[in-house]
């Protein structure tokens, strides 16, 4: 909660409240109105009942949003109500005290989010501080920017520019695309209207658009005074991060009143892509889906918070009770678990604070735990289990000699807990978390960890160690393997 609060992309009223005009409506579900998003629904009976406990509470607060949140948490389901307390906000049903951000703002064209920013005057300077290039010959569209807050530059300029709008009447507009500059490019055709995609070096590159827009060379048409608005409405809602538009991975069409986003996997499907392409396409991250204000609070909802918390089934395994060798705990402390005073944060952080890592240990060791064999460590128990007592199978997949350590530490990734929040960018997030783990490992082997040489295990067979391990069953990933030298006892 206190990381919700301290969240820089998450503004909350100092005194939240709600608007006068905020009305709610019950019916298999409870429909809210009064916000400037415009009315939106939440399912369920506890919905109901709950979100109309929130509005009372909120109708006669007096609390400042520190004390009153903390009054949300120690109610029955409290996490729910803070939940739904964010559904609020981003919807714009929390009114701040004394101060109408929404003056001079077209709130209808904005119409999501905007609550988010702490006055009309910043959300003018983030205008303001954002150099728009318009490379476009409708005057109807320039006019529109003109008169909004965007600094907008002439066609001709580079100095300072951030952005760059441009229509596409030919292929060779594309082409033309400077590519220091973030371009986001529209065309009506005689299909219908295309935005996007974002042209950038972190998003996608020319030659993707040039694909796509191939098949309407020479059919490319001047906009419509509704598409227009359209086109002004995304490109502010994107530059200003105000909605979902997802143009950094592709592109959105309105043909024949429907709106269909098109992902660079399907502008390439028709091509013969071998596995990693695709694999590298699919699995890429969608910056926009959790860095705009209003999926940015998908880091709070409940189901992925639980992700936190969430530890592999040991049930089956042999519950180790003695004491775990002191070189190991340490390992095992600063690399997997958590921090006695903060329950949900870890020594070694994750992506998406997702407890997805986890630590095996193949012991060689007969007098160290119940002796040889493979064991896990659940971070949420505290507790280590023995998955089997077999070890011998390791010098077949593992390139090492036993006889040298006490013991190979096994970094795994649970790939299914991580989807849950990020799909298939969830094998990507196992890396970058193996990654962090191995900075950490690096940074504390010659103190925290100086009981014990390691080594790296390089070569190793990851399918065989899974299927030892219990887990051929689970998206489970080996991406890290420490020896742990045995000690010399001749220099003692």
């Amino acid at each position: 909660m206190n990381n919700m609060l301290s969240d820089p992309m998450i503004i909350w009223p100092e005194t939240p409240t709600i608007p006068k005009e905020l009305q709610y409506f019950i019916d298999e579900g409870i429909t809210i109105y009064g916000g400037t998003k415009g009315p939106f629904k939440l399912n369920g009976e506890k919905s109901v009942s709950t979100v109309i406990r929130l509005i009372e509470l909120l109708k006669f607060n007096t609390d400042n949003k520190v004390d009153f949140i903390n009054k949300l948490y120690e109610e029955e389901d409290g996490q729910y109500l803070i939940y739904l307390f964010t559904i609020l906000n981003k919807n714009g049903c929390i009114e701040i005290q004394n101060e109408n951000i929404f003056r001079s703002i077209n709130v209808n064209k904005l119409n999501s989010f905007v609550n988010n920013y702490k006055s009309e005057k910043e959300i003018k300077d983030k205008f303001k501080n954002t150099s728009l290039k318009l490379t476009t010959n409708n005057q109807e569209l320039l006019n529109t920017f003109q008169n909004s807050f965007f600094c907008i530059n002439s066609v001709n300029s580079k100095n300072n520019t951030n952005w760059e709008l441009r229509e596409i009447n030919n292929i060779s507009d594309i082409e033309q695309v400077d590519d220091s500059l973030t371009t986001l490019i529209f065309a009506n055709t005689n299909k219908g209207l295309i935005v996007g995609p974002i042209l950038s070096r972190d998003a996608l590159d020319k030659s993707s658009a040039i694909k796509y827009y191939s098949q309407f060379q020479g059919k490319f048409k001047s906009l419509s005074s509704t598409q227009v608005s359209l086109v002004h409405l995304i490109t502010t809602k994107v530059i200003s991060k105000l909605g979902e538009y997802n143009l950094d991975k592709g592109l959105y069409t309105f043909f024949n009143y429907k709106t269909e986003f098109v992902s660079k996997l399907d502008i390439y499907e028709d091509d013969n892509l071998d596995i990693l392409e695709k694999f590298d396409i699919a699995t890429s991250f969608s910056s926009v889906r959790y860095s705009n204000k209003n999926n940015h609070f998908a880091h709070y909802k409940n189901s992925n918070n639980l992700l936190s918390r969430e530890s592999i089934n040991t049930e089956f395994f042999k519950e180790y009770k003695g004491k775990i060798p002191n070189y190991l705990k340490n390992v095992i402390k600063y690399l997997n678990d958590f921090k006695n005073d903060i329950p949900n944060k870890k020594y070694t952080p994750t992506g998406g604070n997702i407890n997805s890592n986890i630590i095996f240990y193949l012991n060689y060791d007969s007098s160290e735990l119940y002796g040889e064999g493979i064991y896990i460590y659940n971070n949420i128990k505290k507790q280590m289990f023995q998955i089997s007592d077999d070890t011998q199978w390791s010098m077949n997949c593992i390139k090492h000699e036993p006889q040298g350590y006490s013991g190979l530490i096994l970094i795994g990734s649970d790939i299914d807990l991580i989807a849950q929040k990020y799909n298939d960018f969830g094998f990507k997030i196992g890396s970058l978390n193996t990654g962090i783990l191995l900075a950490t490992f690096l940074a504390l082997k010659d103190t925290a960890f100086s009981e014990r040489k390691y080594e790296f295990i390089e070569k190793f067979e990851e399918k065989v160690i899974i299927e030892k391990l219990g887990m051929s069953l689970k998206n489970l990933v080996i991406n890290l393997i420490i020896g742990v030298k045995k000690i010399d006892t001749r220099n003692m």
